[in-house]
This record gives structure tokens, sequence and C-alpha cells, in this order.
């Protein structure tokens, strides 16, 4: 009976065995795949790592060269602000010059109004001159031939009458006035012209 006992222990402590036996190999199983698992997430991980730093030097190169030309904008926009400040110190330059050659302009456009009113004047002048000479003119060829006519009147009357020293005188008095007359008239004539 203590047989029989005893192999039916050792049937049931192999059984049990060889049933943890088969949980352990499932385990171990199990260990395996989470392992497998594991390494294949690690070489993804590896893998976006990688992909990481490739971006990363991208982005490097990237910021390099966008803070390149930001500097040459900056540069550029120096050079700009150098040329505006020249062109309005230009600006101002023209401009200044623009009055000064309008302020001529008004100036010797004043000068010239001036000078046409002085010669309208001068013009009205002559004209008026221009009549007076005429008009003495006339007055001289007046004096002239009534100076011819009077002489010829005392030649006549030299030849006809026998007062003749009281008609000379006479004659010869308004004669020398009409003489005088005539020269004062063309002196006047002179000055005018």
């Amino acid at each position: 009976g203590t047989v029989q006992s005893k192999l039916m222990n050792v049937t049931k402590e192999l059984t049990e065995m060889k049933k943890l036996h088969g949980e352990s190999q499932v385990e171990i199983e199990d260990m395996t795949s989470a392992r497998k698992k594991l390494d294949k997430d690690m070489e993804a991980m590896n893998d976006r790592l990688d992909e990481l730093q490739t971006e990363n030097q991208k982005l490097s190169r990237s910021k390099k060269k966008v803070q390149e030309e930001l500097d040459d904008v900056s540069i550029g926009a120096e050079s700009l602000r150098g040329q505006c400040t020249q062109l309005e110190k230009k600006q101002k330059k023209f401009d200044a010059q623009l009055t000064e050659t309008k302020n001529l302009a008004d100036r010797y456009q004043k000068e010239k109004d001036e000078a046409d009113a002085r010669a309208r004047q001068a013009e009205t002048k002559a004209l008026s001159l221009s009549k007076s000479l005429e008009e003495l003119e006339d007055k001289v060829e007046e004096l002239d031939r009534v100076r011819k006519q009077l002489q010829y009147e005392r030649d006549t009357l030299m030849e006809s009458k026998d007062d003749v020293g009281r008609n000379m005188h006479g004659l010869s008095k308004t004669c020398k006035q009409l003489e005088a007359q005539l020269e004062e008239q063309k002196q006047t004539i002179e000055e005018l012209e």
C-alpha cells in the first residue's frame, strides 16, 4: 500500500512538474516574443533618431543660410538707408536751388516789367517829342516863308519908295527878330533830335 501511495505521489509530482514546465515554456516564449518586440521597437527608435538627427542637420544648414541671407538683407538695408539719406540731402539741395531759381525768375520778371513800363513811357515821350518837332518844323517853314515875303517886300519898297531909310530900318528890325526866332526854333529842333 505504501509503494502504491509513493508511486501516486511521484506521478502527481511529475504531472505537476510537467505542468510547471509547460507554463515555463509558455513564459519563455512570451518573453522571447516580448524581447523581439523590444528589439524591433528599439530599431524603430534608432531609425527615428537617425531621421531626427538628419533633419536637425538640415535645419542647422537652413538656419545658417537664413542667417546669412538676413545678414545680407541687413547690409542691403543699411546701404539703402545710406542712399535714402543721400537722396534726401540732394532733394533738399535741389529744393533750395529751385527756390533760388524761382526767386531769380520773379526778380527778372519784375525787372522786365519795369523795363517794359520805361520803354512804353519812352515811346510815349518819343511820340510826343516827334509831334512837337513836326509842329516846330511847320513853324520854322512858316517863319521862313514870312521872312522871304518880307525880304521881297523890302526889296520892292527899296526900289519903289523914296523914304528908303525909315522903311529899311523897320524892316531890318523885323527881319532880325524873325531870324532870331528862326535860330531859336532851329536850336530847339536840334535839342529834340
